[in-house]
């Protein structure tokens, strides 16, 4: 049976001397890693002299830091999905409004074009009052006129005339 790498480290852990007790990791930090960074991170650390519960400190550190940028990620990819959710709906609303707009701007100059022309047929009516009146004035003026030299039935006559040529013209 083949052994895993795990079973073989604790194998040879139980093997080796109990007395020894948990060995330590003597490093030298290069000029490049900050030592006050990383002392920030595990405080309670000899960075110069490592032992095997530090180097398990240092995993469950590396482990809940990607823990948490996964987590950071996922609510920035959210709210980047959202934002641009957002940015749909109002480009939307932007262009029912413009559509909107436009809609009124037509029925404003539709109803323009109805005003001119209603002002336009009331102008016309104004003038052919005016006409009818006047030729009325001076139909009225020629009939009384007329009538003190011919008899009632010639100037009714008359008068009926004069109306009929006012509505044929």
């Amino acid at each position: 049976m083949t052994t895993t790498r795990r079973k073989s480290k604790a194998a040879a852990e139980q093997d080796s001397d109990p007395a020894e007790g948990p060995q330590a990791l003597t490093l030298t930090l290069p000029e490049d890693i900050d030592e006050d960074s990383l002392s920030d991170l595990l405080p309670d650390t000899n960075l110069t002299s490592i032992s095997s519960e530090d180097v398990v400190a240092l995993y469950r550190l590396l482990v809940n830091q990607a823990i948490n940028l996964d987590a950071t990620e996922r609510e920035r990819d959210e709210a980047r999905g959202e934002l641009e959710r957002k940015d749909v709906e109002l480009d939307q609303v932007l262009q029912d409004k413009e559509s909107s707009a436009k809609d009124l701007e037509a029925s404003v100059e539709t109803v323009q074009e109805e005003l001119n022309q209603v002002k336009k047929d009331r102008d016309q009516l104004g003038s052919y009052k005016r006409f009818t009146q006047s030729i009325h004035r001076r139909s009225y003026l020629s009939i009384y006129s007329r009538s003190k030299s011919i008899s009632t039935d010639q100037a009714s006559h008359f008068i009926h005339i004069s109306i009929l040529n006012v509505f044929r013209s």
